[in-house]
């Protein structure tokens, strides 16, 4: 639509009024419109005028006749628009009190800055600030060692406390009964296995749920004891241990309310592992993969013994799991057990106990049983283990399901990768190709709550998953028998499903009389390696399972994957049996923010009446991405948001009489803005998108009139002097001949 037919459908008011408004002096308030907006909320008064139309006045065309600048409109209501004076701030009362004179004008008001502030919380419990070398918790606000803790505190400022979400601890049981986890006990969402009734509390002996249950979410600014991460959150106690449990009970108690269309939990915490590495348990990973799908988050840790490693435990080896390491107040990885457990399907790290030094402080049973270590033996100094790191994780996502509902453990995983803390640099890291530094030791580094937050905001989508399933090759090949064979069993897969890499599992079915001698590594198509199975102790023979690796997050899954299987040691030869592979495929979709600089060449008038039409292109590509029509400032910006994948993209631009422009390979990343500059030469009269005799014609047509004189093409004003002339006409032969991009 042009310009001038844009002008032809508008209701303008009259030039009469606008001379009264615009010639009165002294601004005396007049009897008006009833007020819709208040005036007297702002502190700071700012040189803007809001006002409220009584019907659908074009605000551009009421921006023009009054000589303000339209900023924007309303999310809430159409009629309500935001001007640009051209005043001081200080007449923006005095022009609002005119403007409602106005026969169309319902309200007028001065914009002003306004003080809000959210009703944050702020711990006052005893046992939250760091008093000495022992006391304190300092996995939430560590005054010694900031980049120590988990960076929770801004949240809590911005009112995220994980408010009703309700959090499972599956555990030996809880004490509900404790007074700083009575105010946040859901009995209803509680069960207890073992004596089959709703109490999950514990026998004296049970020391492991109730200080699991309040690192996660122990009621926090009640002046009393200790606070969780998620202050607010509601708890339920799943008691699973503490008695002889089997794979029913436990596949039970991870689909208990949070399988179908409406779970109760958001989130379930899983501080406990298998006895024995290599022990299927098919009920509960399905449990897993419904109750993932239903939207619960399932954190489990990732255990305490350095040679026990991740890709032992099946429930670890789920991309519907987030598994959790440790580290110490030192900044490394506990030194309780041996170690916390390492492996290729470790993801993420969270505070917890050094050996012989500080603990985590949370509720422990109420008396004397339990880990004790403080004065009042109603709560410990002394918890730690990766038991202790993962619910400080589980209320981490407490507050993401609070800030984010729906989210899935896929988008808080993309985002945990981007948003996590490099810890113990002088470990083992290493960085793909796709920019991601992994280890094996702690994932992808410590949890930053607030950084995983920003990092949601960024990229609040994902792509639709896609997964690279090859049939399974079926080898019986012999696996060369002790280290001075250095050459493996290699099975490869060769895959065409584009996108970016998330998991990558592997099953290995091998026939071997001592599993631990075996070595599994995964190799991408750059050349980029990850050990998904290291050497280890264990004798058992043979091996059929599945192993997982984190490693390759974000890299491109297509082309020529390799499974290599080493025999690194001595004395049991072996045959490979079965190979699999799954490549699991997505990407998050960035919230970007585009910001497009148009340059007007030869133009002297205001442009904010001049809409730019917006087409975005992938890369080196005709297929149109997405389409806007947008109005630039006074300054020619246009900002507007737009969800897509990190990456390149091609522009396109055209607005008014002037030729179209494209900017081709720009980057996008989400959180990261690039001002995109778009010069445009001017002429296009009849806007047909190149400079021709038919411009000309116009031009001359309108040649000596005012703009806005009737019958005037105002297109014909190239300058914007507001009159054609005959420097429009060297505007038009110094681009006669040109054509839009």
């Amino acid at each position: 639509m042009t310009r001038s037919t844009i002008m032809k459908k508008v209701r303008p008011l009259t030039t009469a009024t606008a001379v009264a408004v615009m010639t009165c002096s002294g601004w005396t308030q007049l009897p008006g419109s009833q007020r819709l907006l208040g005036s007297d909320i702002g502190s700071t008064v700012l040189a803007e005028i809001v006002v409220d139309f009584k019907d659908a006045t074009p605000p551009l065309d009421f921006a023009r006749q009054f000589g303000l600048d339209f900023l924007w409109t309303f999310r809430s209501d159409s009629t309500i628009h935001v001007f640009a004076t051209r005043l001081p701030a200080d007449r923006s009362a005095s022009l609002a009190e005119a403007l409602r004179q106005l026969p169309g004008v319902e309200a007028a008001e001065p914009n002003s800055l306004i003080s809000l502030r959210p009703d944050n919380f702020v711990p006052n419990d005893p046992f939250f600030p760091l008093t000495n070398a022992t006391t304190g918790q300092w996995h939430l606000n560590n005054s010694e060692n900031p980049d120590r803790d988990i960076n929770v505190t801004p949240a809590w400022a911005k009112g995220l406390t994980g408010q009703n979400v309700l959090i499972g601890i599956l555990d030996d049981g809880l004490q509900w009964a404790h007074p700083d986890l009575a105010p946040n006990f859901s009995i209803a969402d509680s069960w207890n296995w073992g004596l089959q009734i709703q109490d999950p509390s514990p026998s004296n002996f049970d020391t492991h749920g109730t200080p699991v249950a309040g690192l996660a979410a122990a009621r926090g600014g009640n002046s009393y004891g200790v606070t969780g991460v998620a202050p607010f959150a509601r708890l339920g106690g799943l008691r699973i241990l503490g008695f002889p449990v089997t794979a029913a009970i436990h596949a039970d108690a991870i689909r208990f309310r949070s399988t179908g269309a409406s779970p109760s939990y958001s989130v379930k915490n899983h501080s406990y592992g298998p006895g024995a590495p290599f022990i299927p348990d098919p009920l509960a990973a399905q449990a897993i993969r419904d109750s993932a799908a239903a939207g619960t988050l399932h954190v489990f840790s990732a255990g305490n013994d350095f040679t026990f490693q991740t890709v032992f435990k099946e429930l670890n080896n789920l991309p519907e799991t987030l598994t959790v390491a440790a580290m110490g107040a030192d900044g490394k990885a506990g030194s309780f057990g041996p170690s916390s457990s390492p492996g290729a399907s470790v993801f993420i790290t969270a505070p917890s106990k050094e050996s012989g030094s500080r603990g985590l402080t949370t509720t422990d049973l109420l008396g004397s049983p339990g880990y004790g270590g403080m004065s009042n033996s109603d709560f410990t100094n002394g918890f730690g283990g990766t038991s202790g790191a993962a619910p400080i994780v589980a209320g981490a996502m407490a507050i993401v399901k609070q800030a984010v509902p729906s989210a899935t453990m896929r988008l808080v995983k993309q985002n945990l990768a981007r948003s996590s803390r490099k810890i113990d640099p002088l470990s083992t890291w290493t960085t793909n190709p796709a920019g991601f530094e992994f280890s094996q030791r702690y994932g992808f580094g410590l949890l930053d709550v607030d950084e995983l937050l920003a990092s949601l905001v960024a990229y609040p989508q994902l792509t639709s998953l896609k997964k690279f399933t090859p049939p399974t090759r079926i080898l019986n090949a012999p696996i060369p028998d002790g280290p001075s064979v250095p050459n493996p069993t290699r099975v490869k897969f060769t895959n065409s499903t584009t996108g970016s890499v998330e998991e990558v599992r592997v099953r290995i079915k091998a026939t071997h009389g001592r599993i631990g001698h075996l070595r599994v590594v995964v190799r991408h198509p750059s050349g980029f390696e990850s050990t998904v199975l290291m050497n280890s102790s264990e004798d058992q023979a043979n091996l059929d399972w599945w192993v997982m690796s984190n490693a390759f997050w974000g890299m491109s899954a297509a082309g020529e994957w390799e499974v290599q299987v080493f025999d690194v040691d001595d004395g049991f030869p072996g045959v490979l049996n079965e190979c699999q592979m799954e490549v699991y495929i997505g990407e998050p979709i960035g919230r970007q923010r585009i910001q497009i600089q148009l340059d007007h060449e030869d133009y002297l008038g205001g442009i904010t009446g001049f809409p730019a039409t917006i087409r975005v292109y992938g890369r080196g590509s005709r297929t149109l991405i997405h389409q806007t029509i947008r109005y630039p400032n006074a300054s020619g910006r246009i900002e507007f948001p737009l969800d897509l994948t990190d990456g390149s993209y091609d522009f396109w631009v055209k607005t008014g009489h002037w030729l179209s422009k494209s900017r081709l390979n720009i980057p996008l990343v989400a959180g990261n803005p690039l001002p995109i500059a778009m010069p445009l030469r001017n002429g296009d009269v009849d806007e047909d998108n190149e400079v021709s005799i038919f411009d000309y014609i116009i031009l001359s047509q309108n040649f000596g009139r005012v703009v806005r004189g009737i019958g005037t093409d105002p297109n014909a004003d190239l300058d914007g002097d507001g009159e054609v002339t005959i420097f429009d006409y060297i505007i038009l032969s110094q681009n006669f001949g040109l054509e839009g991009d």
